[in-house]
């Protein structure tokens, strides 16, 4: 791993693209790259089974497009990479960008790591909200909670027992919640 000198602030969106990938995730916030240690084994169990999940509902109705870990230009100085996203298929852009997404997803899912600050957290479900997303799940694996915000104002919090919607942004998907921590 090579030590790269940070970034002088702000950040535009070009020069972030031109940052060398290392053993971090980081994101662009507000012109500002936020770093962040690679997630766990845990982590990563979580987010690969809300993946699969959504894929597999996906190909059954056509709803859209699932990604995973793909960063998502919310506004002019803000990229952020959601571990499991959703477009639905009438926003999708005619072609795929070879970059990040040039708009929110629809669905956002974020996995909560032992890195995780809540204030940060809390700030990146804002900036989903703001952006247009219309539903955020964060999902916690150490607590087996899954906290679903539809906006600023309606969150929902589900435990293991619960059942997990994807309306309206992904209609007729329902997981047990405790499925996601198997």
């Amino acid at each position: 791993m090579t030590n790269s000198p940070r970034p002088k602030y702000p950040v535009t969106l070009d020069e972030y693209e031109q940052l060398p990938d290392e053993s971090h995730r980081d994101e662009l916030v507000r012109g500002r790259v936020v770093r962040e240690p690679l997630p766990g084994a845990e982590h990563d169990a979580v987010a690969s089974r809300v993946f699969l999940l959504l894929v597999e509902h996906g190909q059954q109705t056509g709803l859209g497009k699932v990604t995973f870990g793909a960063g998502y230009q919310l506004s002019e100085d803000t990229v952020r990479g959601p571990d499991v996203g959703f477009i639905s298929r009438e926003r999708l852009p005619a072609e795929t960008p070879t970059g990040w997404w040039p708009l929110a997803p629809d669905l956002a899912v974020e996995v909560l790591s032992r890195s995780n600050r809540v204030s940060a957290m809390n700030e990146k479900v804002l900036q989903y909200l703001e952006a247009g997303t219309r539903l955020v799940w964060v999902i916690d694996p150490r607590t087996r909670i899954v906290t679903v915000h539809h906006s600023l104002r309606e969150v929902v919090i589900l435990r293991a027992e619960d059942r997990l919607s994807g309306a309206p942004v992904v209609p007729e998907l329902d997981i047990a919640v405790g499925q996601l921590f198997e």
